[in-house]
C-alpha cells in the first residue's frame, strides 16, 4: 500500500501538471482568438497589433540591432540599480531593526520617501543628476530599495524572542547572533522583499527611460507608441514581463535551497 505522504506527492504533482495544462491552454486560446479578431477586421490592428505582427516586428528589431541594443542598456540599468538596491536596503534593514535607537533617527527619512510616489521625485532627479545615466540609476534605486528594505527590517523583528533570551543567557555576541539567529530567521522576508524589488526595479527602469533616455526597451515602447508601432512597444512590454517571471522563477529556486532547513 502506497503511504499517504506518497499520494500527497503524487496528488500535488497531478494538480500541478494540471494547472500547468489549464495555463498553457487559455494562453494559446487567448492569442488565437486574437489572431483571428485581428485578421477578421474585429480590432483596430492599428491600436492592438496581433501575435504574429509582434513576432515579425521582434524579428525585424533583432535582425536591424536595435533589440539587442536596447535590451542590453536595459538589463546594465536594472543589473546595477538592482544590486546597488540590496547592498543600501539590507545592511540598512538589518540594522533599523536590531538597534532601536537607530531606527528611532532614520525612520522619519524613509517613512517620508516610503511615501512619496517616486515618480513625482523625478523631475528633482533629473534637475540633481542631469539626463544621462546616473539619474535613471537613481530612479530605479528609488523605485527597487524600499521593498526590501521594509520586509528586511520586519524579518529581523520577527526573530523568536525566546531564541534570542536563549543565546543572550549564553552570552552570544552580536555578531554570533547575527549570523545563527537573526539572518537565517530574516531569509524569507528578505527573498519575499527581493521579489518585490524585481519587480520595482523594472518598473524604476522603464519609468527611468521614458523620462531622461534614448536608449533602453522604456525609451523603445516610448518612441513605438508615438509612431503608432503598437507591435514594436509590445515587444518590449512582453521583454519586460518575461524577465519578470524568469527572475521570479530564478528566486525561487534559491529560496527553496536557502530555506530547506525549515522543513
Amino acid at each position: 500500500m502506497t503511504p499517504p505522504s506518497r499520494w500527497a506527492t503524487v496528488r500535488n504533482q497531478l494538480v500541478q501538471r494540471q494547472r500547468l495544462v489549464l495555463g498553457t491552454a487559455s494562453v494559446i486560446a487567448f492569442l488565437t482568438t486574437w489572431q483571428i479578431a485581428a485578421d477578421q477586421g474585429w480590432v483596430n490592428v492599428l491600436f492592438t497589433s496581433s501575435p504574429l505582427a509582434i513576432v515579425q516586428a521582434g524579428q525585424d528589431i533583432w535582425s536591424n540591432g536595435q533589440l539587442a541594443l536596447n535590451f542590453k542598456a536595459s538589463a546594465e540599468l536594472f543589473v546595477l540599480g538592482f544590486l546597488l538596491s540590496v547592498a543600501i536596503a539590507i545592511p540598512l534593514g538589518i540594522a533599523m531593526g536590531w538597534y532601536r535607537w537607530f531606527d528611532a533617527i532614520v525612520d522619519p527619512f524613509v517613512s517620508i520617501l516610503y511615501a512619496t510616489p517616486r515618480i513625482a521625485l523625478i523631475p528633482l532627479v533629473l534637475v540633481w543628476a542631469g539626463i544621462g545615466f546616473e539619474s535613471r540609476l537613481i530612479v530605479v534605486v528609488l523605485a527597487a530599495v524600499f521593498p526590501l528594505l521594509i520586509n528586511t527590517i520586519a524579518g529581523v523583528r520577527a526573530t523568536d524572542p525566546q531564541l534570542l533570551r536563549v543565546s543572550r543567557s549564553y552570552l552570544g555576541s552580536d555578531l554570533a547572533i547575527f549570523r545563527t539567529l537573526v539572518i537565517p530567521s530574516a531569509i524569507p522576508y528578505i527573498i519575499s522583499g527581493l521579489r518585490h524589488a524585481i519587480n520595482q526595479a523594472l518598473i524604476g527602469v522603464v519609468v527611468a527611460e521614458f523620462f531622461g533616455g534614448n536608449i533602453g526597451l522604456g525609451a523603445m515602447i516610448t518612441s513605438a507608441g508615438l509612431e503608432l508601432r503598437t507591435d514594436i512597444a509590445f515587444v518590449g512590454v512582453l521583454i519586460i514581463a518575461g524577465s519578470a517571471l524568469l527572475l521570479t522563477a530564478l528566486l525561487r529556486i534559491i529560496e527553496s535551497r536557502l530555506t530547506a532547513w525549515r522543513e
